[in-house]
């Protein structure tokens, strides 16, 4: 079901302008664009909160120390499977 609507002819220059540019191949793609911006930045401020979180908890684990877990444990499965660590 397709609806219409006014926005206005300021708007309405811009959005031809973004067409017109390439950067958009129509209208529609460009508010299909700006109507997932809401969700982006829902994505965005979620991302900040758990990274501002980790900061809070203190330093993590060095990069180092965790592969070298895993290099550990690709180790004790390859042995238990014969040598086949992915399965």
């Amino acid at each position: 079901m397709a609806e219409r609507y006014e926005i206005g002819e300021e708007l309405d220059a811009f959005v031809a302008g973004l067409v017109d540019s390439g950067r958009y191949l129509s209208p529609t793609e460009v508010l299909q664009h700006v109507l997932y911006l809401p969700q982006d930045q829902e994505r965005l401020d979620w991302l900040r909160a758990k990274i501002e979180k980790g900061h809070e908890d203190g330093p993590g684990i060095p990069a180092e120390e965790v592969f070298a877990e895993m290099r550990q444990r690709i180790a004790i499965i390859a042995s238990a499977t014969g040598g086949q660590a992915n399965g």
